[in-house]
């Protein structure tokens, strides 16, 4: 059930803040201290302090937004680039 604070069609594309952010977190490195119900990530090299909270079961829209903008600013995660197709090439 989707809670109603969202709209079904945010909440769809909204990640689950235990089952996406935290393992993302935890795989990049970063350390994770627990105080309340936020959790704040820390890592070397990372300039930023994360302090995140869930709400309910999905993560807040600016924290997923931070999140990529830490990962993208450190190039925490590389992407492989995929060839664009050629105009000429059908």
């Amino acid at each position: 059930m989707t809670p109603s604070f969202y709209p079904s069609s945010m909440a769809q594309r909204m990640p689950t803040f235990a089952s996406s952010i935290w393992r993302l977190f935890i795989g990049l490195g970063f350390s994770e201290r627990i105080k309340g119900s936020h959790r704040i990530f820390t890592r070397h090299g990372v300039d930023e302090i994360l302090n995140l909270q869930h709400r309910g079961s999905l993560a807040k829209a600016y924290q997923v937004k931070q999140v990529r903008k830490i990962i993208v600013k450190y190039r925490l995660v590389e992407c492989e680039m995929v060839p664009s197709r050629s105009p000429n090439r059908k």
